[in-house]
């Protein structure tokens, strides 16, 4: 997934002489900032403007908040603003640049962007803010990274598995169907098995917030490369799609405009 760079010449095209100079945080106090990423296509520039939310608003808001690891922690990419140029990790332009949608906008909150990185007093402040910014999201986007080591293989082994479990669950089935499910999952081999332990080795599940950000979440789902999965509310709730690179098929509610934003 190639994104425009600061150092990259050819990255400023297209944009005007202001959104080419470097962004300015402004003083937030007792807010918090939210993102408003503009739609766009894979390999497309990353755009759209920082917006302030009381913290009253949290019940109120539509937004979703991501989750993903920062990785390297050299800002190298870059994301457009009428106000300027933010620079961002690689790791969150790639999350950005996922979970985008083609058509329209989506508001977000992501702690690399939404908080300054380079003001230590707002950090330790706005960390006060993070179990309920996650609470309240309609949407708690989970991005474990970029599809590798068959980790298509292992989300469709786990999309089977919850989908046998769930229909051998149902009162209608009968003892047959859970014996024919069991039966399935015991057929495989540890070699099978392999793809969802590499999965699970991920960095994002060693982070020490993972436990705040997925059990606060209301409407967690997972992104990896071009899969989503949902938490089963029941086992016959969960669900995994593959969805074209870059694009999100469904439109969750977070479009929607947040009452009273203020620019900056």
């Amino acid at each position: 997934m190639s994104t425009p760079t600061l150092s990259d010449p050819a990255s400023t095209q297209g944009h005007t002489d202001a959104t080419t100079s470097r962004y300015v945080y402004q003083p937030i106090g007792t807010n918090i900032r939210v993102l408003v990423v503009k739609p766009g296509l894979p390999g497309s520039p990353l755009a759209g403007s920082l917006h302030q939310v009381h913290c009253g608003y949290f019940p109120f808001a539509k937004y979703d908040a991501l989750s993903y690891t920062w990785g390297c922690s050299d800002r190298d990419k870059v994301f457009y603003t009428p106000e300027g140029i933010l620079p961002i990790t690689t790791s969150l332009s790639n999350a950005l640049s996922r979970v985008r949608f083609p058509t329209h906008d989506i508001v977000i909150w992501a702690d690399g962007i939404c908080i300054n990185q380079d003001d230590p007093k707002e950090k330790e402040y706005q960390v006060k803010y993070m179990g309920e910014i996650y609470r309240w999201a309609e949407t708690v986007l989970l991005y474990l990274g970029e599809a590798e080591d068959e980790s298509d293989l292992a989300f469709e082994l786990l999309h089977n598995f919850v989908l046998g479990y769930g229909a051998a669950s149902e009162p209608s089935a009968g003892p047959s169907a859970e014996m024919q499910a069991r039966a399935a999952v015991a057929s495989l081999c540890s070699k099978d098995w392999e793809p969802v332990m590499a999965l699970f080795r991920r960095p994002w599940f060693r982070r020490a917030w993972v436990v705040q950000e997925f059990l606060l979440a209301k409407n967690p789902v997972f992104i990896c490369g071009d899969w989503m999965g949902h938490r089963p509310v029941d086992p016959n709730s969960a669900r995994c799609q593959r969805v074209p690179k870059g694009r999100r098929t469904t439109t969750g509610p977070s479009h929607r405009a947040l009452p009273k934003l203020e620019t900056r």
